[in-house]
């Protein structure tokens, strides 16, 4: 049971991966279309020989790039791209958000036990914000975030 639930986790993640990304994902995914049309035009030259070798060498780069893609987390740094040259970007995420909101509070929480320095706090709530955002600024797993 597990392993079918941790199989539709990973289909369900790279679904939603395909179609977050837009374009640039579904490039490679027209390769039906490419091949057809790859194939028709090696027909009766010299190269027809080397088909299948062609197709599969393009077959295989599209899975690369697909990997590439994902691994170098390209979708992250163009939706941060974006979101810098936008001027109405709202913000982090609402898991970035909770981040924030959960060390913050934790901040307030040691303000109280311990002696309550408006300043101080003040300080320390900034520099936990700032701290997180830097930590988080590609993006967030929210597969990390429920620790499996």
């Amino acid at each position: 049971m597990k392993l079918l639930l941790r199989i539709r986790e990973e289909v369900s993640k790279w679904i939603m991966r395909t179609k977050n990304a837009g374009v640039i994902l579904r490039i490679p995914l027209l390769g039906v279309t490419a091949v057809s049309t790859l194939v028709t035009a090696l027909r009766g030259t010299w190269l027809q020989d080397y088909t299948i070798a062609i197709v599969s060498v393009f077959g295989i780069s599209a899975l690369l790039f697909i990997w590439a893609y994902d691994r170098f987390q390209v979708m992250n740094i163009q939706n941060r791209w974006n979101a810098d040259r936008s001027d109405n970007y709202v913000g982090p995420t609402t898991a970035m958000n909770q981040l924030i909101n959960a060390r913050q509070f934790g901040v307030l929480s040691q303000a109280l036990t311990n002696e309550w320095d408006e300043e101080k706090t003040q300080e320390e709530l900034e520099k936990v914000t700032r701290e997180t955002v830097a930590e988080f600024r590609n993006g967030i797993d929210l597969g990390d975030l429920d620790g499996n």
